[in-house]
């Protein structure tokens, strides 16, 4: 199976998964919300105020945001309207896809004097209501964060049901900084990640390097944006209107795809290279770009 087609699975048996998830915390929410399909094509605008991350989704798109104290993560529907539907404290917060929503990891305080560390992870269904939650990681002490050194918590990827986190700082350097979660049973692992299997998805890289996506230096062009999303995908700001996708990590064979997006909103001068944020999904398009911190454009799209 293709990374491509395996990611359309893990939507589907993920979504079914998360749909037990309920009836093991004693009975699902009949109140809960009905979030409508999209039409089959799709556009919009929003205007999003320190936006850090963004995620394609099934039919919608997931933003996260700095607020004081902490991180939002709001809903982008195909209309435009932007939904905050998580307010979490803490701090190195984190997404990925997880069936039709997200995984959204964070490190916190516990206590009332902030007595432990905690890193906690958690899974927002496609109303972005929280299905399931866990800690994974925890140690005496309030989180450190000085000299660049913090502690943390990166969501790998997603293989199956599973999701796959590292954590930094906060368990012993050992196999143990691994875990993986499964939301539907509740399980934990601390096994180090081997041989991902056809369903494996992985998820933010990161920092990566952005330079071996870039063309050389040329007075006749403003310097590139680079964006990193899910899956292995870069998204290059080429021109205004022209985003080139690059699937596959630098010094591989990549394949690449040429895509139209607003040029009113995805543009740039020779001055200073605005913060571009992109994803994609098989049915979304998403990403924000920042001229001037901490207002951003924010775009949503069909495929």
């Amino acid at each position: 199976m293709s990374r491509q087609g395996g990611h359309r699975l893990l939507w589907g048996f993920s979504a079914c998964a998360l749909a037990l998830v309920p009836a093991c915390g004693g009975g699902a929410d009949v109140d809960a919300p009905v979030v409508p399909s999209p039409p089959a094509e799709f556009a919009a605008t929003a205007e999003v105020d320190r936006a850090l991350q963004v995620v394609a989704g099934a039919g919608a798109a997931w933003i996260l945001s700095e607020v004081d104290g902490g991180a939002s993560v709001s809903r982008l529907d195909h209309t435009g309207e932007l939904t905050e539907v998580a307010r979490l404290t803490g701090l190195r917060h984190g997404m990925a896809t997880y069936g039709d929503g997200v995984v959204v990891a964070r490190v916190r305080c516990d206590g009332d004097d902030c007595e432990d560390t905690v890193a906690e992870v958690r899974v927002l269904d496609r109303a972005g209501e929280t299905v399931a939650e866990e800690e994974i990681a925890r140690r005496e002490g309030a989180p450190y964060c000085e000299s660049g050194t913090c502690d943390s918590v990166d969501i790998l990827g997603v293989d199956g049901d599973a999701v796959w986190l590292e954590t930094s700082d906060i368990l012993p350097m050992s196999a143990e900084t691994f875990v993986s979660w499964d939301p539907g049973t509740g399980e934990t692992s601390s096994d180090r990640p081997q041989d991902p299997g056809e369903d494996w998805y992985p998820a933010f890289p990161g920092y990566p390097d952005p330079r071996p996506y870039l063309s050389p230096p040329s007075f006749e062009r403003a310097p590139e944006a680079v964006a990193f999303g899910q899956g292995d995908q870069v998204f290059v700001l080429d021109a205004p209107g022209q985003i080139r996708r690059v699937v596959g990590s630098a010094g591989a064979p990549r394949e690449e795809e040429p895509l139209e997006v607003p040029a009113d909103v995805f543009s740039q001068d020779h001055g200073p290279t605005p913060m571009l944020l992109f994803d994609a999904s098989p049915t979304v398009l998403v990403g924000c770009i920042t001229h001037e911190w901490p207002s951003a454009r924010c775009w949503i799209g069909s495929r």
